[in-house]
Formats: structure tokens, C-alpha cells, sequence
């Protein structure tokens, strides 16, 4: 190897190592500046603002307060950006609830007519979202669980979703030419199951048949022979039907169960567990009770078969009632 010839190039390379470092120390660091691209200096933003660099424009999105440009809060007020929102500016901002009402700052929202009450107000379009007041609803999707929008069936069919399987016996939804779940066609699923005697069955929200033992029918007056339907499935879940005036009834009558009938008498009743107690007589419920038999003298029967929606009573949560039957002797 010759040596003559490679020292030269190494010393070369040596002094050009030391004379870099040489100018990395601190002593040769650039101090902060209006030009650095970094917020240091005690500037306002990004290389403006403070006392050694130049103003900076007015900015409505950078999130802080800037007074010196007329803000009133963040990024709001002054001559350059958008109003603050406010308690009674007629829009729904902030943290508010419903328009100007609502959240931290503003009064709170009354409970009737409002965004929040859990009831299909006049001006909405859902119950509570949609038309001027409320939040806009959600749109209907094809995976939101629900048959909404153009759906012919949940989360399909119509211009929008996947076709709708065939109907089966099987599919956990009643559908095609079915009278309950997966039953009742009269052609290939089974007949729905009926109550038997000394039962009140149904189903609530698809779950599987409630079968409410020790159920019983007793009748009560002499003129309006008032008619009560109970039944218990546990300690805290119990169904009842107030029948009055059933002399008035006869076989194969149909009675809707709902606000306007509670008016006279005509209520159900249902107490479920945690999800608390429900009534017919809540403004959206509507329960359709037909007497396949009914009997006003002990010893007779009174029988039937029910269906539709009860609601508690702020009217914030409902079970739909599917294949209900009873079949009880009076007592």
C-alpha cells in the first residue's frame, strides 16, 4: 500500500470533520427570529405578533383569542370574524340542547315542545331532531339497524340498499305472508304458538315468548262488568288489561288500546323488569286487542290475541308487542 498517496486525501478529510463540528457548537447557534418558521420570540403566531416581529394578519381559525384584532372570544366577534354564538341568537350552537337554550351557558330547555322531551313535537320531523328548531335527523343509512327511508325491509331494499333476502321460517322477522316470527304463512312455517289455557303470551321487541304463568281473569260490577287481565313472568315484570263495560263486547270485536280509549277505561298495562313501567294510554302507544271469546259470568272464557307498541310514560322508549295471546277462564 503506498502511503504517500493516501495520507494527503486523510488529512484532508480530518480538517474537513473538525471545521464542521468546529461550527455546531452553541456559540454558533441561529437565535430565534421573525423567520424561523417556529412560534418562539414571544410572538403571537408563527414568526408575527409580539415585540421584535411585524403584526400579524387578522385570523379567525387559529384558535386563540386575539384582541388586538377586535376579537370578543376565540376566533369570534370583531370587525374580521363571524359573531360569538350567543343564548339568543335563534340558531342552535355551542353546547346548547335545543335553540338558545341548553348546555352551560344558556337556561335550561323546557321539557314540553323542545329538542329533548322524548315526544314527536309538532315542528320536528323525529322525535326530537329535525324542522327549525332541533338538530338535523340522521339519514337513513343501509347498516343503521332500522327499516327507515325507502327500505323495504331492515337495512334492505328499495333504489338505495342490497335486495331483501327471501322470506324464510327461520330469518327471526316476520315477513312474506307470516303472522308472527317465523310462523303462521299457512303454507310452509308452523302455526304461531296460542296461549293456553291459564297463559297471557307474547313477544316484546322480538325477544323470545314471554309466558306469563298463574294468569287471571277476574270481573268485577254488576252493570259495567269491568274485566282484569294479569299475569306475571317474575317478581318485577307483570301485564295487565282493564276491560271495561264488556257486556258491550262480543266475539271477534277488535279494541284499540291507546290515549284515546284510555279516556274510557280501556288500558294496559305493562311493568318489564329494569326497563320500567309502560302504559296505553301515552300519546304514541296503540295496542289492537281482538276477543276471539269473551264471557262476563265466572266460569266463561275470554280469550284473544294482541299486537302494537307501548310506550312509557315520557314516551322515550317502547316495546313492539307481536303474537300476544291469552286464554284465561273468569273468575
Amino acid at each position: 500500500m503506498n502511503l504517500r498517496k493516501i495520507l494527503p486525501g486523510f488529512i484532508a478529510l480530518l480538517t474537513l470533520t473538525v471545521v464542521i463540528s468546529s461550527c455546531l457548537n452553541d456559540d454558533n447557534l441561529i437565535p430565534a427570529n421573525c423567520f424561523d418558521g417556529i412560534l418562539n420570540n414571544g410572538e403571537f403566531d408563527v414568526d408575527c405578533g409580539g415585540a421584535d416581529c411585524d403584526p400579524c394578519p387578522p385570523s379567525c381559525t387559529n384558535g386563540l383569542w386575539d384582541p388586538e384584532f377586535g376579537e370578543i372570544d376565540i376566533d369570534c366577534g370583531g370587525p374580521n370574524c363571524d359573531p360569538c354564538p350567543t343564548c339568543n341568537d335563534g340558531i342552535i350552537n355551542q353546547d346548547e340542547l335545543g335553540i338558545d337554550c341548553g348546555g352551560e351557558n344558556c337556561e335550561p330547555c323546557s321539557t314540553t315542545g323542545s329538542c329533548i322531551n322524548g315526544v314527536l313535537d309538532p315542528s320536528e320531523t323525529g322525535v326530537d331532531c329535525g324542522g327549525p328548531d332541533c338538530y338535523p335527523c340522521p339519514v337513513p343509512t343501509c347498516d343503521d339497524g332500522e327499516m327507515n327511508g325507502l327500505e323495504t325491509g331492515i337495512d334492505c331494499g328499495g333504489p338505495d340498499c342490497p335486495a331483501c333476502p327471501e322470506p324464510t321460517c327461520e330469518d327471526g322477522i316476520m315477513n312474506g305472508l307470516e303472522t308472527g316470527i317465523d310462523c303462521g304463512d299457512g303454507l310452509f312455517c308452523p302455526p304461531c304458538q296460542m296461549a293456553s289455557q291459564g297463559q297471557i303470551i307474547f313477544r316484546a321487541n322480538n325477544s323470545n315468548f314471554e309466558v306469563y304463568g298463574g294468569a287471571t281473569a277476574t270481573v268485577e260490577g254488576d252493570l259495567t262488568f269491568t274485566i282484569t287481565l294479569s299475569g306475571s313472568g317474575g317478581a318485577d315484570e307483570q301485564i295487565t288489561f282493564l276491560i271495561p263495560n264488556a257486556q258491550t263486547l262480543a266475539d271477534g270485536n277488535t279494541v284499540n288500546f291507546n290515549q284515546t280509549t284510555a279516556g274510557a277505561g280501556y288500558v294496559i298495562g305493562l311493568e318489564y323488569g329494569i326497563y320500567g313501567n309502560y302504559l296505553t294510554d301515552t300519546p304514541n302507544s296503540d295496542v289492537a286487542v281482538n276477543f276471539t271469546s269473551i264471557g262476563v259470568t265466572p266460569g266463561t272464557i275470554i280469550s284473544g290475541t294482541f299486537e302494537g307498541t307501548i310506550y312509557n310514560f315520557t314516551e322515550s322508549f317502547n316495546f313492539e308487542l307481536t303474537e300476544g295471546s291469552f286464554n284465561l277462564v273468569l273468575q
